[in-house]
Order: C-alpha cells, then structure tokens, then sequence
C-alpha cells in the first residue's frame, strides 16, 4: 500500500508544504503503515521528514542547477561562489568573489576584479617596498591584468618615483623649506 497514492494524508501534507514538497512511502507493504515521508523537490536540498512536512527544504543557488541559479558563472570566471540566504524565497542573491589578491564582488553575476597593488600582497605588488623607503605608492591601474604598474613615490621635498621599486629621491631646493635652500629664489625665476 502506497500511503502517499492511497490516502490523503501524506500527499495532502507534502503537497501542503511551503514550498511544495514530494511523497515517498519507503515500504508500501500492507503492513508498514505511517512509513511516508515528504522530501524536498529540487533544486530544493534537505532531509526527508517521515510522517510530516520537512522544515530544512534549502535552496543554495551556488550548488543547485535553476534559472536563478550561479550554475557555473562564478566558477567559469576563476570567482567563488558565496550564497546569501539558503531561504528558499530568497533567489538571486548569491554573489560571485574575486580570489585573492584581488578584489570585487558582484550579485547574480561575474564580479569586476580588481588589483591595488599597492594594498595588496602578492609576486607583483608594491608590498613594503614603497613603505620600506618611507614613499607613497601610487596604483597606475587596478584593473586585475594590469600588474607591475604601481609606482613608489618620494615625499616632499625630494622628487622622484619608479614603477615596481623604490623611487631614488632627490631633494629639490625650490620645494625644500630649510634655510639653506633657494627658498624664494625658484618662484622669483
């Protein structure tokens, strides 16, 4: 005896169900009784309930196959795959992530990754050799094939940058505020 073909109740429960669920009767001998279970229905995910409706129905977009669903975007992009809620009312919020060290994020699509070279650490980032030499380092594009491009520049009042090193620094008298520069002398010229 199929309970979830024979009777009402497990179909009626199953079908009942927010979201709607299947019936299953394990054992459909006469003698197994209240053996029926409802299970979830996919891309729903969740253990089946005998007896009753299941509670933990799931729908992870990063791992389900449906029309709201990542299916491979994320991953076909070199990008993880982050799921918002499992809350089966809640569709298209799984993001796509950049992989380190870059960065970006994007909702139901293929995120824009970026690299700053200069905060991040990676074979081609500025690192510490900008802040080493007591510079700046200026990012010259974040864009995550742009690589090398940073540049380390020199404070005030020495002048002077280099792209992927430590700039040398020059001190610039007519920048400089010591007595012993041309102070003055550079803007009368």
């Amino acid at each position: 005896l199929d309970e979830c073909e024979a009777g009402p109740t497990g179909s009626a429960t199953c079908a009942g169900a927010h979201p709607p669920q299947g019936c299953h009767d394990p054992d459909t001998a006469a003698a197994a009784r209240d053996d029926w279970e409802c299970h979830c229905v996919r891309p729903l995910t969740g253990a089946p309930a005998q007896g009753s409706i299941s509670s933990q129905c799931v729908l992870d977009e990063c791992t389900a196959e449906c029309t709201t669903c990542a299916e491979g975007t994320c991953s076909d992009a070199g990008q993880v795959c982050e799921e918002g809620t499992v809350e089966v009312d809640a569709v298209g919020d799984w993001q796509c992530r950049c992989p380190l060290p870059t960065v970006g994020s994007a909702t139901a699509a293929a995120a824009e990754c970026m690299l700053d070279e200069c905060a991040a650490a990676c074979p081609t980032c500025a690192m510490r050799a900008c802040s080493d030499a007591a510079q700046a380092c200026e990012e010259g594009g974040t864009r995550h094939d742009e690589r090398g491009d940073w540049q380390c520049v020199c404070p005030l009042p020495t002048v002077g940058r280099a792209t992927a090193v430590a700039a040398e620094c020059v001190l610039d008298e007519c920048r400089a505020e010591c007595a012993s520069c041309a102070e003055g002398f550079c803007s009368a010229a």
